[in-house]
């Protein structure tokens, strides 16, 4: 959607739980009402705008708090969270009342159509995970062949049922408990045709270590001829994993992608957002920046800033801001260890702060792939296929692999971040960039590990 990877089962629960709260409203205003006219009230009492706030802000709580990147079992934890959700929209409404009336609703209103709202989402929550996404949200796949992707791809799609994909099996001429599920081994490859029409998938994946003598290239043609939707396994491990395969990919995959970015206007638009965005945060966080510095300075020894040498666009270096978290005392009493506060700043991401100047030098971006140390480049440009590549853009402050993957510490790490930072290099766009920088700030709310 937009070019973001977000599955379709979860935009038909955000969208059929604006539609459930819409209806508790509406239901509570006609009960409350004695000449109803919800009309009227929608349209010139500020009804419409009044009620989208109360949705936008339980459906952002519920996000917030993953409710729609995974299935809650226990219904008091789904019950737990419904109302905590409702709860921060009765505060946030308070301060909507306290500071601009027209835009709160009236405390009976409120109170009837959360109640409803309430037992209307939990209801629909049980209902929607037994049987719902099963029958809309399911997208059904056979596996040709058992290359490394495929095994991967089923990692994810075991590991996330969001997702919507219902595995039918696997045909391939290796040994059955080789295959990721064994007990879904279709048969050998000679079989492909009797299986796939007799069970129908929406999609057949074709994916092969070594395709030479090997590829049913005649058989998947008929089917390809008779309807059937056939995608090599590289694009959807990129579809279902949300970055590109180093393991699979090829120059000419890159060099003929009609997708890859950055391109001449996306580029003119990301500098403009970039500034724009950097000046008016700048602006915004300058009081949290004061207290941040007047922290640092009073709690510890040595500089304001900490300032380490990093490798930006087009691999030219850059000297890259933090606020210092580590002690550094003047008499070398000791070796530097964390600060007081330097624990909080990391985990907050506070130190960050004064990488909004290196963006407003265009030093880097507000979102890109995060800027590596010149020793580690080095070593890396080396040692793993396609690194350079990722100095194609500006770095970022944060980044696509750094809300879906852990701090890098070994080379396998840097090659698992390398294959989401090309991923968002390929579909960079602002859509992107704005999911990227939400999804930041709720990494930060839950403190998920991020790199």
């Amino acid at each position: 959607m937009f070019q973001l990877p977000v599955a379709r089962t979860v935009v038909l629960l955000l969208l059929s739980e604006a539609a459930i709260i819409f209806a508790a409203y509406f239901a509570a205003f006609q009960f409350l009402e004695s000449d109803p006219e919800f009309s009227l009230y929608l349209l010139y009492e500020g009804g419409l705008e009044q009620i989208s706030i109360v949705i936008g802000i339980v459906l952002l709580y519920m996000y917030f708090m993953d409710m729609h990147s995974r299935f809650i079992r226990s219904r008091i934890e789904l019950v737990y969270l419904i109302v905590s959700a409702f709860g921060i929209a009765f505060i946030a409404e308070a301060l909507l009342s306290y500071l601009w009336r027209p835009f709160s609703i009236r405390s009976s209103y409120m109170m009837l159509g959360a109640g409803i709202a309430i037992v209307g989402l939990v209801a629909w929550r049980i209902v929607y995970t037994r049987y719902v996404r099963h029958m809309v949200g399911s997208e059904s796949v056979v596996f040709v062949g058992n290359n490394p992707l495929i095994q991967e791809i089923t990692t994810e799609i075991l590991g996330r049922p969001e997702l919507g994909i219902s595995i039918l099996g696997y045909i391939s001429n290796d040994a059955a408990e080789t295959i990721p599920i064994p007990e879904k081994h279709l048969g050998p490859i000679d079989t492909l045709q009797s299986q796939i029409h007799r069970l129908q998938p929406n999609k057949i994946v074709v994916g092969f270590t070594d395709r030479r003598g090997q590829l049913p290239v005649y058989e998947l043609l008929a089917l390809r001829f008779a309807g059937f939707v056939i995608q090599e396994a590289a694009t959807m491990f990129e579809v279902t994993c949300s970055r590109l395969s180093l393991w699979a990919l090829r120059p000419s995959d890159l060099i003929f992608s009609g997708r890859l970015s950055p391109r001449r206007r996306t580029e003119i638009v990301h500098t403009i957002t970039d500034v724009v965005v950097a000046g008016i945060g700048a602006l915004l966080l300058l009081p949290v920046i004061v207290a941040v510095a007047l922290a640092v300075k009073l709690t510890s020894h040595g500089p304001l800033f900490y300032v380490q040498k990093r490798i930006g666009m087009n691999g030219k270096p850059f000297d890259m801001l933090k606020f210092r978290t580590m002690d550094e005392p003047a008499d070398g009493s000791h070796e530097p260890r964390l600060t007081s506060i330097g624990n909080v700043l990391r985990k907050s991401r506070l130190n960050e702060l004064p990488q909004l100047l290196n963006v407003l030098k265009r030093e880097m971006s507000i979102v890109g792939p995060r800027p590596e140390r010149p020793e580690y480049v080095a070593v890396f440009v080396e040692s793993i296929p396609f690194y350079g590549h990722r100095h194609s853009v500006r770095p970022g402050i944060t980044g696509w692999a750094q809300i879906n993957y852990k701090h890098a510490d070994s080379v396998e790490d840097a090659v698992r971040k390398l294959e989401y930072d090309l991923y968002y290099i390929k579909n960079m766009s602002n859509a992107l960039d704005v999911y990227i920088i939400f999804n930041t700030v709720k990494t930060v709310f839950l403190a998920h590990d991020a790199g």
